[in-house]
């Protein structure tokens, strides 16, 4: 997610619209990146916690990584290169995971969950494994 820039403000040139050679942009995106990875152990502790102690389910947690690519490189764009900003598509997720526990505390979830065909939910999961696999391509092409 530190490749969108996160909070960090890019005045970028004709040369270099999106700030990969300004030192001081890359130092606050290495700051972002370290933020990042501390939020992204905390929230997986916590919500592992949390599972052992109120489901009694000895299951180890981990925030979607998937949707992480998806914010960065579609949404927000490289160095915020589109159109939305950082702060709103991150709004935009935080609505969407109020709405996701208000669906799950209201039993909505799983009765939607029962409605989507085992076909569509396995070729979802390999759908999802092909655009990281491409991001990660792209990023190898990048570098």
């Amino acid at each position: 997610m530190s490749a969108s820039g996160g909070t960090c403000e890019c005045n970028g040139t004709p040369e270099d619209p999106v700030c990969d050679k300004d030192p001081a942009y890359a130092d606050c995106l290495a700051v972002l990146k370290l933020d990042l990875v501390t939020a992204t152990a905390t929230i997986a502790c916590i919500s592992t916690l949390l599972m052992g102690l109120f489901a009694n389910l000895p299951i180890g947690l981990a925030p979607g990584m998937g949707l992480n690519a998806y914010f960065t490189y579609t949404v927000v764009g490289y160095h915020g290169s589109k159109n939305i900003k950082y702060e709103t598509a991150l709004a935009a997720v935080f609505i969407e995971g109020i709405l996701f526990i208000l669906l799950s505390l209201f039993g909505i979830r799983q009765w939607l969950a029962r409605l989507i065909p085992q076909s569509i939910k396995i070729a979802t999961g390999a759908g999802i494994g092909l655009y990281l696999a491409f991001i990660g391509k792209l990023l190898c092409l990048l570098n």
